[in-house]
């Protein structure tokens, strides 16, 4: 982890021991746990479990979250106790990808006492591939043969398709790579598609001067229907 992130959630923490809390909870999950953050491009992901949470306590939280929020970061999820305890099936793909791999920075760890169901984690990410393919259909429409609109969109859900395939590999049984382009490799394995199209447009993320070629975002398009059918297929008592 780069020493800016590192100073970053010091200062954020700071903040947060001065705001009067008690005892809490804070966990770095995402890409920068992992270690396949990308500089300057990829979010720093935190989140906050409190003994309660309340008006007074969220206006503690101000300053701490102002200077985060200007450092470019999205805001801190803040649950409770009683909130995280509630939440596997509500959550069951942000925490069984939180699970694995966060860094704990204050408290204890919170994903030792909790455990997501596997159906509820098959039907999450069915649902979530399913609507992803519909929005990039209606993209597809729309905008076909004009480059910089399909790369725009191609671009805006990579984060989440690489999520989403990270995920697919996990039910399916199998230890989730960090790296896109190995998540793209393992889902078109499991799932039956050619990752090539997937693969150039994780490569070209961030990437202001890329076109999307037709034939490019209809094999993107490809992988996550793909990767829905074989979500749906999978019966949540198999490993393939």
């Amino acid at each position: 982890m780069s020493n800016d992130v590192e100073q970053l959630l010091q200062t954020f923490l700071t903040r947060a021991d001065q705001a009067g809390l008690g005892n809490y909870v804070a966990v770095l999950y995402g890409s920068h746990a992992r270690g396949h953050a990308l500089p300057r491009r990829s979010d720093v992901n935190l989140l906050l479990i409190l003994d309660q949470v309340d008006p007074a306590r969220l206006r503690a939280l101000g300053p701490a979250f102002s200077e985060w929020e200007a450092a470019g970061q999205p805001p801190p999820i803040i649950l409770s106790k009683v909130d995280w305890e509630r939440s596997a099936d509500a959550f069951p793909l942000e925490i069984a990808d939180m699970a694995l791999a966060y860094r704990v920075l204050r408290g204890d760890n919170p994903l030792a006492s909790i455990a997501v169901d596997r159906a509820d984690l098959r039907r999450a990410l069915e649902r979530e591939l399913r609507g992803k393919m519909l929005r990039l259909r209606q993209a597809y429409a729309t905008f076909t043969g004009k480059g910089d609109r399909l790369a725009e969109l191609a671009q805006g859900s990579a984060g989440v398709i690489q999520f989403l395939f990270r995920m697919l590999v996990s039910v399916a049984g199998e230890a989730p790579p960090g790296d896109a382009q190995q998540a793209a490799a393992s889902a078109g394995r499991l799932a039956g598609f050619d990752p090539a199209a997937t693969q150039a447009v994780f490569a070209h993320r961030g990437d202001p001067n890329w076109r999307c070629s037709d034939e490019d975002f209809v094999g993107y398009l490809h992988a996550v229907e793909a990767a829905a059918r074989f979500v749906d297929q999978l019966q949540t008592g198999e490993r393939r």
